[in-house]
């Protein structure tokens, strides 16, 4: 049942509910996600590119957003086929126990209708480390796991001096206590001045950044991804961060299924030598498409994530 239509500058009055976010990503109708089991708290944006198509009929992406970032960051990922349901959980919105256990449990509660086949696993910048991380533990249920603009662990190399991110980084590695102190000041700033804490983020940013600043639709994404983070979620966020930089190397070797990596050569988050490390590291079969002047963001715009496929 359809019932209203989804502007990105309007807040609906559904969005607070245990429902879900039903239809094209140009043109998006609310309705109940039935296999949502009564109590869940997980806040889910759902996207399926036609409307009125049935779970049987459909494969699935089950998407992991960055750090900064929410569930919104998943209407950027526009190279899509027609027939995916994009699962978009917000990963800040529990905060009870460990963060990655409980994704572990959404990714489980989310793909249940999907029980009977693989799904699309995707993880964009600080996400790709949820994604290897569930890859890692539900192998079987995983067809193909696809890193965009990926954050590899800092013990591959020596990345931070390249990161935009460094100083967060590094208070993460050396003061955590300063970390939570930065995240506190930057939710204050999220609420006063939002376009001053915009510009101090992609300060280092490229043309291809810039350009997309310029796009009321990504503006809108940028906007949900520092609330989420800095406002509504600051604790959990604080705990993925400091999960990144843990040594979390060994798990690329677990990795079973096949990778797909995109990768902007421009980007100023996560550099590309990252994408070169991952490569060296994952022992499945794994491919790597540079974005020739793609960035961090530009890259999720443009990276494709194709069907898996009948099962063999």
């Amino acid at each position: 049942m359809r019932l209203g239509h989804w502007e990105t500058s309007v807040q609906h009055p559904l969005r607070s509910a245990s429902l879900t976010f039903v239809g094209s990503v140009s043109n998006v109708a609310f309705e109940p996600l039935r296999s949502v089991p009564r109590g869940r708290s997980v806040k889910l944006t759902e996207f399926i590119k036609e409307p009125g198509l049935h779970m049987q009929d459909s494969e699935a992406i089950f998407f992991c957003h960055g750090m900064p970032g929410s569930e919104h960051d998943a209407r950027l990922l526009r190279n899509i086929e027609d027939d995916t349901r994009m699962l978009a959980p917000n990963m800040l919105h529990k905060g009870a126990g460990d963060p990655i256990s409980d994704v572990l449990k959404t990714f489980d509660e989310l793909t249940i209708d999907f029980a009977d086949r693989q799904v699309n696993l995707v993880g964009f910048s600080i996400g790709a480390m949820i994604a290897i991380k569930i890859a890692t533990v539900r192998p079987e249920r995983v067809g193909r796991l696809t890193l965009i603009s990926p954050a590899a662990p800092l013990s591959l190399g020596d990345f931070l001096p390249e990161m935009a991110g460094a100083p967060v980084f590094n208070l993460a590695i050396k003061r955590p206590k300063a970390l939570r102190a930065l995240t506190f000041g930057q939710g204050l700033l999220s609420r006063v001045s939002p376009g001053f804490l915009i510009k101090l983020l992609f300060t280092k940013c490229g043309e291809s950044e810039k350009k997309l600043l310029e796009d009321p639709e990504f503006h809108d994404v940028i906007m949900h991804g520092l609330s989420n983070s800095f406002v509504r979620g600051p604790k959990i966020y604080v705990q993925f961060v400091q999960s990144y930089v843990e040594d979390w190397s060994a798990d690329l070797a677990k990795v079973t299924c096949a990778v797909e990596i995109w990768h902007g050569a421009k980007d100023t988050w996560s550099p590309i030598a990252m994408s070169y490390k991952l490569c060296d590291t994952i022992a499945a079969p794994h491919r790597l498409h540079v974005v020739q002047d793609g960035e961090h963001y530009s890259t999720l715009t443009k990276a494709s994530v194709a069907r898996l496929g009948p099962a063999s």
